[in-house]
């Protein structure tokens, strides 16, 4: 929550990370999360695939000077934290995350 979305992708550009993001909303029952995700967010990322894997060059500066450029940053606010949901989740299966 902290980079956004544009750093996610810079981050994380595999698609099949992002279908365990979508998997993991849909899973918490946070199917409207997931369709913005899958619907909106994701085909913004894919064309600007390209152009972050350009940003590459191994400075901070470079990859904060993009965030002007991108069109994500505009959609962070759409995504939410989701703690209610995800402790609701691990409480209801404590077997599951017990140490």
């Amino acid at each position: 929550m902290n980079g956004g979305l544009h750093q996610y992708f810079f981050n994380n550009p595999e698609p099949e990370l992002l279908d365990l993001v979508l998997d993991g909303y849909r899973l918490l029952g946070l199917d409207d999360q997931a369709t913005v995700v899958r619907e909106v967010i994701a085909p913004l990322a894919d064309r600007e695939g390209g152009w972050r894997d350009s940003l590459r060059d191994g400075t901070i500066e470079t990859f904060m000077a993009s965030y002007v450029e991108s069109a994500l940053p505009e959609f962070d606010d759409r995504i939410e934290a989701h703690d209610a949901e995800r402790i609701r989740f691990v409480r209801s299966q404590p077997d599951a995350f017990a140490i």
